[in-house]
């Protein structure tokens, strides 16, 4: 996304033509920033109006302006309406999107991990179930044989 983005910043558009109104990228630090001279773009809005509209919201077989590059990325990556939803919402879900909410990559993800926790759950309690009528069977076979065993004594005499 972050390519995709950086590409529709500087690439889409009239790159010269965003400099000459005063919006410039820089790469520094494995981070681009967007930076704005405030003159430049006042200037340019007195003497260029519709050039400046055009390198925000220009869309055709030329390029894109700004804007129009910015929302195509965004919608490919973030779209909450149509029949196809974004990348991103498919993968997460948004709550702007409430279908996606529920029907998305990582919800059925969660929904596997929770079936599998409740098939261990039930098989952790079948095995204490198992363990406590095997110690339960063992209790009773212990109580037997002292019983045997005082029966035993009483009938030697203790000794």
């Amino acid at each position: 996304m972050y390519s995709a983005l950086r590409g529709a910043v500087v690439g889409d558009g009239d790159p010269a033509y965003l400099r000459k109104i005063g919006i410039s990228t820089s790469y520094e630090e494995g981070l681009t920033t967007i930076t704005l001279d405030e003159n430049k773009l006042r200037q340019a809005l007195e003497t260029d109006l519709d050039g400046v509209r055009d390198a925000f919201t220009k869309t055709g077989e030329s390029g894109n302006g700004l804007m129009a590059s910015i929302q195509e990325v965004t919608d490919r990556y973030a779209a909450t309406t149509g029949a196809t939803k974004g990348i991103l919402i498919e993968k997460a879900g948004s709550k702007y999107s409430a279908a996606s909410a529920l029907n998305n990559t990582m919800q059925d993800k969660l929904e596997d991990l929770d079936e599998q926790i409740a098939r261990w759950q039930d098989k952790m309690s079948n095995k204490v179930d198992y363990y406590t009528n095997k110690f339960t069977q063992l209790e009773v076979l212990i109580n037997q044989m002292n019983a045997q065993s005082s029966a035993l004594a009483g009938l030697t005499g203790g000794y």
